[in-house]
């Protein structure tokens, strides 16, 4: 696990982060005494391809932000590609 920290609260440093890889996180949940239902990439590769569109023009049409958030759902629990989802949602519950 990775922690950045902005003890300045200066915005433009980001704000104080925790960082895992997937395994990790899960890790982390067990550890806590939760029982793991899954480790979801939120956003997907897909973030990476809509962020360039986004640079690109400024702007995104409905139909290509559909196209990534499709993409995000029929990936989201493929473990080969949770790392490269920017954000990653640990569900679990407590025993």
């Amino acid at each position: 696990m990775g922690v950045h920290r902005n003890p300045t609260g200066r915005d433009e440093w980001f704000t104080t982060a925790y960082f895992h890889r997937p395994d990790e996180l899960a890790a982390e949940g067990r550890d806590a005494g939760l029982e793991i239902d899954a480790v979801l990439g939120i956003e997907g590769p897909g973030y990476w391809a809509i962020r360039r569109a986004v640079g690109r023009t400024g702007d995104v049409s409905d139909e290509d932000l559909r196209l990534v958030l499709d993409a995000a759902r029929a990936v989201e629990r493929e473990p080969s590609l949770l790392g490269a989802s920017p954000h990653l949602l640990l569900a679990g519950r407590r025993p």
